[in-house]
């Protein structure tokens, strides 16, 4: 017996559990170190926000959100009072830039040379801060993907097309899968609040960096971190466009990192908790699938805010290549697929003949069925099951996979069924041939039929609906038997 395949190589990625034993922890806050002048006036408690970082939480990675050194962001004040504190842990933290780092006037053009010969070193184009003329810079963290953003307009533009923005958006595509965490210095959205020194109003909304966060929601971001505003608030997952939505971004706002506090005037639509009576930092336990938050006040003081929230599923088609096995049509009693994935926690499904997609316990037979001769077909699925041809390796650019991950799925003759009917078997024949003079364009081995042929009717119901037809005979008119539906694996 010939057997003719039609065969469909699904791919999924599977939730990864969690493995708390080796889940980092982060920290963050902005808005963190009075110059000499100012400590007489203000509250500066940058050094009792320091003291949580070893004591209580020992952290990972520290994520310093912007304003770090007041109030121009100079070097000499940098060595002086940021170093004395939060610099104890330098080699932990992760920097960006605010907008008092920019008002370092010791080199032209307000570049926040202070910040960057800090961070990175005296006169060196790129460190532990990213590039000099750039300021934004992206890191893995455990299982997440973590995006420090300049969000500095005058000095770094954020605009839609701009080069932050398409770096964002590459970045973002290239790492698909994970989750994703963005911090910067300034809120896309933020409550209004009241200065501690002179009474003003003010608001720290910043629409702006809209495009930023349009980049970051359409690739399923999930945490948006900032400071700006000297206090601290909790928002609802947010879309674009600032309404609830299920699949939005949370953003934090945590200026409480020891400048001062700014009186809560009118809470932002969103905005879910608000504090401005406490100093302190935020904690977060960035997990596989899901993270964990908790706002840990200085000493002496106790309001706090603690919760867990989920990534957003991932819809992201892991990458499949075929191997090896046959193309186009073949002519076998059983065939060979090898296909992987580079990406971990893959799973693969099976389809033959348009049966419903099974499970891959490798090595597993599959029944095929006798049919006209077809491609064989593979392709891969996300979690939404949307299907994209693929093409063996080696024809069209195909990349092989590495051998340890290949996965041999085999394919075996079908199982023969009882006879039918003459009349019955007949009369399928009949319909079948007339129904295969019409193929689709795409179908190995037609011809085109001579002109003055007539156009059949399209059929109610037809699963070929929505292909485009051109009128042709095959060169084969084999009647096709439905295979049985294979049992469920276990």
């Amino acid at each position: 017996m010939v057997v003719y395949l039609l065969a469909l190589v699904v791919a999924s990625i599977q939730p990864r559990p969690a493995v708390a034993a080796s889940d980092p922890v982060i920290v963050a806050a902005g808005d963190i170190a009075c110059n000499g002048d100012q400590r007489a006036s203000q509250p500066c408690k940058d050094l009792d926000t320091f003291e949580l970082l070893p004591s209580a939480i020992n952290p990972d990675a520290v994520l310093a959100l912007g304003d770090l050194q007041y109030e121009n962001g100079l070097y000499d004040d940098f060595l002086a009072y940021f170093d004395r504190s939060w610099g104890r842990v330098k080699d932990k933290i992760y920097p960006l830039p605010g907008n008092h780092e920019y008002y370092d006037a010791t080199c032209s053009g307000s570049r926040a040379c202070g910040y960057f010969d800090y961070f990175n070193g005296v006169g060196n184009p790129s460190g532990r801060a990213g590039d000099r003329d750039k300021g934004y810079y992206a890191f893995t963290l455990g299982a997440w993907r973590i995006y420090a953003i300049n969000s500095n307009c005058a000095r770094v533009s954020r605009a839609q097309g701009s080069p932050q923005e398409r770096w964002l958006r590459q970045d973002l595509a290239e790492h698909q899968g994970m989750c994703q965490l963005m911090f910067m210095h300034h809120p896309y959205v933020a409550s209004t609040a009241i200065s501690p020194i002179d009474g003003r109003t003010d608001t720290f909304d910043t629409p702006a960096v809209k495009p930023l966060w349009q980049a970051f929601y359409d690739a399923g971001g999930d945490v948006v971190l900032a400071g700006h505003s000297h206090l601290y608030e909790r928002f609802a997952l947010l879309a674009p466009d600032r309404s609830s939505d299920g699949k939005g971004i949370r953003q934090f706002v945590v200026g409480t990192g020891g400048k001062n506090l700014w009186r809560l005037a009118t809470a932002a639509a969103g905005s879910e908790v608000q504090n401005d009576q406490a100093f302190g930092v935020l904690k977060l336990t960035p997990h596989p699938e899901s993270y964990d938050w908790e706002f840990v006040p200085i000493a002496g003081q106790s309001w706090s805010d603690a919760g867990t929230g989920q990534c957003h599923p991932d819809t992201i088609a892991p990458d499949t290549t075929l191997s090896s096995g046959p193309s186009g049509a073949f002519r076998s009693t059983s065939a060979t697929f090898g296909f992987s994935s580079p990406e971990p926690d893959t799973t693969f499904e099976c389809s033959l003949d348009g049966a419903p997609s099974r499970p891959v316990l490798l090595p597993r037979p599959i029944q095929g069925s006798p049919r006209a001769p077809t491609p064989s077909r593979c392709g891969r699925s996300t979690r939404r099951a949307t299907s994209i041809p693929l093409r063996p390796a080696g024809a069209g650019g195909s990349t092989p996979c590495p051998q340890r991950a290949a996965s041999p799925l085999t394919v075996a003759p079908p199982t023969p069924r009882p006879p039918r009917s003459p009349c019955r078997s007949l009369l399928r024949t009949l319909r079948r041939v007339r129904e295969s003079s019409w193929c689709a364009s795409a179908t190995p081995g037609i011809q085109r039929p001579r002109s003055g042929s007539p156009t059949p009717p399209a059929r109610r119901g037809s699963s070929r609906a929505g292909t485009e037809r051109r009128p042709c005979t095959c060169a084969s008119r084999t009647p096709r038997a439905t295979s049985p539906e294979p049992s469920p694996t276990r």
